[in-house]
């Protein structure tokens, strides 16, 4: 960085205090406590990078800190005037603040960034651009004039001291409140401040278009005092107590009038003794979230209806068609085997007409026992007659005898009277398709269909100890998973997977119950 962009972009700073080991000089008219030529030992003593001249701008003393600060050796140094002793630093000659101190340099405020007087103590900073290799440092000196017995100004000393971590620091700290303060005035959230008495301290225009006030009326408000809200007013409270607090809800604004839907959260400003000195607020104006939630509200509750209408169409649709399967094909089919039947048996000696109806007759027993494995896979006549817990058994006895290599326990610890109708097809039908999954691509050796009932609950369990799957978040793969959810949610309740590769599945389904 060039020195007058470094001089440009550093912020001003007068020390509070210069350096001892300057200090040890008395700077008044009075004898030096040692001889001028006795000064270049004493300042090798010095901590701080030091270095002395005497009246006609010649290197007196140079200690070895300022040797190690700027690669400098007393020896290329010591006597050398007109100025070289600046060029370690700005690579020119100049005069520096040892110089100022004597009163022999004009012009001296336009070289560095801070420059000021105490008395006789000269202070000042700069940037360096030589030092650190040619990084360049920010450097402060603390100079002051030697004088003789008899006032006279016969040198000066500067003892010097590398901010450049400070300086970096403040640049830092500086780009950070830029930033806050950018957010502060651009952020789409309200954000205001208050002080440990609840006072509103400062705002940005945000807050003041949420709550349609103005910052005349908003500065100064005091949140503990005025605040009508109760709850807005308890977090508030419990923000200046050291508690990050919240609020959302209906707000009506004491300072501009305006109703709005707000969420408000209050975190503590805390000192670094731990001392809460106030607090600041975040508010977002949720109104237009609010009612777009509302419209999805309205849009999943229609689509919810409409997907429970058409579930108990197809059911209604099931029972139509298991029905007219069984007293329809059914019956037809019954009454052309008795004829074929009786036929049979009026023919007792053509062997080829007896042999022809014997396997007619064979056909319409497979039709027949076709269309009742259909008829029940549509709805199972069990279910109508006898309930849930009698179908459940059925089904377990039916899956047991087409998988014989699957061994099923069944465990159920519900009463009939005590589940709704209408949970009892949606629980059949989550069952018909777990099992289905079982059997087609798990590999299970064992699995369990257990059902049992709590005060206020219902649930339903599958598990096999198959190879298991990684789903995807209801991801459906041909598993019939979203089918699943989607029924047992518009039942009212919820179905979880739990399966892991070689792990097995379980799938649990739980529905609420009216206390």
């Amino acid at each position: 960085m060039e020195e007058k962009d470094m001089q440009e972009s550093y912020a001003v700073e007068k020390p509070a205090a210069f350096a001892p080991q300057i200090s040890q000089f008395p700077g008044k008219t009075q004898d030096l406590p040692i001889p001028l030529n006795q000064l270049a030992d004493f300042v090798d003593y010095l901590p701080d990078p030091t270095f002395a001249i005497d009246r006609d701008g010649c290197v007196i003393g140079w200690n070895r800190a300022i040797e190690e600060m700027t690669g400098v050796s007393r020896t290329e140094i010591l006597g050398k005037g007109e100025y070289l002793y600046s060029v370690p630093f700005y690579g020119v000659s100049r005069p520096l603040i040892a110089d100022w101190a004597m009163g022999a340099a004009g012009g001296m405020e336009s070289r560095y960034v801070s420059l000021e007087r105490k008395g006789e103590v000269c202070l000042g900073e700069a940037f360096c651009p030589k030092l650190n290799g040619g990084e360049g440092a920010v450097v402060r000196g603390t100079a002051l004039p030697l004088r003789d017995h008899r006032g006279n100004i016969i040198g000066a000393v500067e003892s010097l001291c590398d901010v450049t971590v400070r300086y970096r620091t403040e640049e830092k700290l500086k780009q950070s409140e830029l930033k806050y303060r950018q957010i502060f005035r651009h952020t789409p959230l309200g954000i205001f401040h208050f002080d440990s008495t609840g006072v509103v301290t400062d705002c940005n225009d945000t807050i003041i278009e949420i709550w349609g006030s103005s910052r005349e009326k908003f500065i100064g408000f005091n949140l503990l005092s005025s605040l009508k809200n109760k709850k807005m007013k308890a977090a508030v409270k419990n923000c200046l107590c050291g508690r990050q607090a919240a609020y959302e809800g209906n707000y009506l604004s004491v300072t501009g009038g305006r109703i709005s839907n707000l969420k408000a959260i209050y975190g503590p400003i805390v000192s670094p003794g731990g001392v809460i000195e106030g607090g600041v607020g975040l508010v977002a104006d949720i109104s237009e979230r609010k009612r777009e939630e509302e419209v999805l509200l309205e849009s999943e509750s229609r689509l919810r209806l409409l997907s429970s209408k058409l579930i108990d169409t197809q059911e209604e649709e099931r029972r139509y068609l298991a029905r007219r399967l069984q007293d329809g094909l059914g019956s037809s089919l019954s009454a052309v085997r008795f004829k074929l039947q009786s036929l049979l048996d009026q023919t007792q000696k053509n062997r080829i007409e007896r042999e022809g109806l014997v396997s007619t007759i064979s056909e319409i027993d497979r039709a027949l026992a076709e269309a009742k494995k259909i008829a029940d896979d549509l709805r199972p006549p069990v279910l109508d007659d006898l309930g849930i817990i009698s179908t459940l058994g059925w089904f377990a006895r039916k899956f047991q005898s087409l998988h014989p290599e699957i061994s099923l326990t069944v465990a159920v610890d519900a009463e009939e009277m005590c589940i709704p109708e209408h949970l009892k097809i949606v629980l059949f039908r989550i069952v018909q398709d777990a099992f289905c999954n079982i059997a087609r691509h798990s590999g299970a050796h064992n699995a369990t269909l257990g059902l049992s009932m709590s005060e206020d609950s219902l649930l339903l369990r599958v598990q096999d100890d198959g190879r298991g799957f990684e789903p995807a978040p209801f991801s459906d793969g041909g598993l019939g998973l979203n089918s699943m959810k989607e029924r047992a949610e518009l039942a009212g309740g919820w179905l979880d997977i739990d399966s892991q590769q070689g792990g097995g599945t379980s799938i649990r389904v739980c529905f609420p119950l009216a206390v």
